[in-house]
């Protein structure tokens, strides 16, 4: 009865169906997330062991599978897992912060390194499903972020 109560107190009901979805997909990910089987050397839900089914919608909430060549880079420190993440997500956001913040700095963010990071993108996803190589990618600065602009 208190979890029916406290689900109660949402102000909109569209509120309390984006918690719930948002509760589901965190289910999801904690009881069948992706992990290395170090026999097979294939990547598989952690649940697929023990028998259990994925739900039906778990390829829309994982997304495309990645090679299995790729994890294995990444379990042994050879691929950052920055750049799969970005390939998954769509959006390279920059957080970190430099010691000292200046025009020159934000200039070289904006401009030199978007061409490096999108060939570094581009040689992975050449490797991968086709449908990473055809995204398109947005990239959000620190400064950007902090103003509340979309990069």
């Amino acid at each position: 009865a208190p979890l029916i109560n406290w689900m109660q107190t949402f102000p909109t009901t569209e509120m309390r169906e984006d918690h719930m979805d948002g509760y589901c997909v965190c289910r999801v990910l904690v009881h069948h997330s992706p992990v290395l089987n170090l026999q097979t050397f294939k990547v598989q839900p952690v649940s697929a062991p023990q028998g259990q089914s994925c739900p039906s919608d778990y390829a829309d909430i994982m997304g495309a599978p990645l090679p299995n060549a790729v994890y294995l880079l990444m379990s042994k420190g050879i691929l950052s897992s920055k750049l799969p993440s970005v390939l998954a997500t769509k959006i390279w956001h920059d957080k970190s912060l430099p010691h000292v913040d200046t025009l020159e700095y934000r200039d070289v963010l904006k401009s030199e390194l978007v061409d490096i990071r999108a060939r570094a993108l581009g040689l992975l996803a050449k490797r991968m499903h086709p449908s990473f190589a055809a995204q398109e990618i947005r990239c959000r600065s620190y400064f950007e972020h902090k103003q509340g602009q979309r990069g």
